[in-house]
Formats: C-alpha cells, structure tokens, sequence
C-alpha cells in the first residue's frame, strides 16, 4: 500500500501496483462559486476512508474567545462569511477556507510504524478567511488594508515599550482544546 495525503487533511490508501484506491474514492458534490463568471468544479474526489485527519467544517459553535464578548464576536464573524465546509469557494464577500492554507496536513509528511500498524500525521487545526475583491475596488481596499497593517505595527510597537505582552496569542487548556480562539481576530479590531 501506498498512503498519499494533502492538505486537505484526507488520506488516499492506493494499491502500490496498481495505484487503485484500496477503500474507493468518490466524486461528491461542493459549493459552487457565487462570483459572477466564475465556474468551479462541481465534484471534488473524496476517499471513502479512513476519516479525514483534519477538520473539514467550522461552526459558531467550535469558536472559543477568553471572554463571551470575544467568543460572541467570533461567531458574527463566522456568521458573516461564506461556511459550507472543505471546498468552499473564495467569494467577495469573505469565505471559511477550512482546513485553510497552513491548516491540514502539515508539510512534513507523517511516519508509518509497522510493527504497531500506525501513521503518526502532523496536523495544523488553522481555518483561514479568503476574500476576493473586484478589479475595480482592488487599489482602494489595497489602501485601506495597509492602513489597517500599519495602526496594527504601532500598536504592537506601543504594547512592547510599555513592557506588556505584544503578540496576541492562543490559550488552550483541556477544557477548550477543540475550540478555535477568536482572540488575534478581537486584537486586530481594538
């Protein structure tokens, strides 16, 4: 056997002669683009098992902020992109990528130990926003977006002469290890 995984967080058990899939692989419907002239593929190829190894979907339920106020405001986040799971195309208004661009699979492959019969896989759990912006509003937004970046530089450069903490990070305890934290998106907005 051979084993083939990406980004996706799916696993492709193939045939090492035959490159046939050892539990099938089936062509199943995705979202379709709901940008004006843009056609995305209405299947994508799925592996019938084992099970993905990577979140496929993301909920206002899975958010997780320090405080309801900043879960609260991950969940209207949430609610105000595009979320129909993995394959969800980009769209103008903003779509859940998940797993997103640096989540899934990790680059560093996975190890397969013989003796045990078990893969060990490296996983990122990191959902991304993509958003795509007219032609025509690209040099504004571009603009905006770059003011945006550079507030956010002096105020991470302000946190770090006062001697406080300067990079929002993620806190993860048992109690909310399956939750996504909200609290780098609340920072950015203050």
């Amino acid at each position: 056997m051979v084993v083939q995984g990406n980004k996706t967080g799916f696993l492709y058990i193939l045939d090492r002669e035959t490159g046939a899939p050892v539990f099938g692989v089936e062509e199943r419907p995705v979202p379709p683009s709901d940008v004006a002239g843009e056609v995305a593929s209405a299947t994508q190829p799925i592996p019938v098992a084992p099970p993905p190894i990577a979140r496929q979907r993301l909920s206002a339920d899975d958010t997780w902020g320090i405080t309801a106020e900043e879960r609260d405001t991950c969940r209207v986040a949430l609610t105000n992109l595009r979320n129909e799971g993995i394959f969800t195309p980009p769209s103008t208004r903003g779509s859940l990528i998940v797993p997103g661009n640096v989540g899934g699979m990790n680059w560093s492959g996975y190890a397969f130990d013989p003796s045990r019969g078990v893969l060990v896989v490296n996983t990122n759990d990191l959902p991304a926003i993509a958003r795509l912006i007219p032609r025509e509003k690209f040099a504004e937004e571009a603009r905006a977006e770059v003011d945006r970046l550079l507030q956010l530089a002096a105020w991470s450069l302000l946190r770090a002469r006062s001697m406080r903490v300067c990079a929002p990070s993620t806190l993860r305890t048992a109690e909310n290890s399956g939750r996504v934290s909200c609290q780098l998106m609340e920072t950015r907005r203050r």
